[in-house]
């Protein structure tokens, strides 16, 4: 997330071309269907984990903003309907910055991470190979999801120079 805030910094990662509306016609049951769908893709990982893990990297955040819209609150579609699109271009771009150290630091520790990725394991940077860091995307999405949960969760941040009073 303080990745995420250093790149909010910049007013040219803010803006894309691409700033088209990504309208959908009946939320709540566009977010029914995405929530069964995520559910079912965390049970199909369970049982053929070889050629299904891609939908362990983006069922949680399918369930996450499902259940967001479903209880009506504030969530990354609202956001895309009003043509907002670089709160999916900023948390994917900075969980792609992250990565890259993470795996850095983690080819060059001991202990190491070793990754076996069935089908795509060729084109390695460090440990990871290529196609595994869109595995980061929708990671960086569900960090995104679940930071503003629990932001609001914790309720409104306190000023600075408010003090409470007894």
């Amino acid at each position: 997330m303080s990745t995420l805030e250093l790149l909010q910094t910049y007013p040219a990662l803010r803006y894309t071309r691409f700033q088209r509306p990504f309208v959908l016609g009946n939320r709540r049951t566009h977010a029914g269907a995405i929530l069964t769908l995520g559910s079912c893709g965390l049970i199909i990982v369970a049982g053929s984990p070889d050629y299904s893990y891609p939908l362990l990297w983006v069922s949680p955040l399918l369930i996450f903003v499902s259940l967001q819209v479903l209880l009506s609150e504030e969530n990354v579609l609202q956001k895309l309907e009003q043509g907002e699109w670089h709160v999916i271009t900023l948390p994917a771009l900075a969980v792609l910055i992250c990565g890259f150290f993470w795996e850095m630091w983690n080819h060059y520790s001991y202990p190491k991470w070793a990754y076996r990725i069935p089908y795509v394991q060729r084109f390695q940077i460090f440990e990871m190979p290529l196609l595994g860091y869109l595995g980061y995307l929708p990671f960086g999405l569900q960090c995104r999801v679940v930071a503003d949960l629990i932001a609001r969760l914790a309720g409104p941040p306190e000023k600075l120079g408010e003090t409470e009073q007894c």
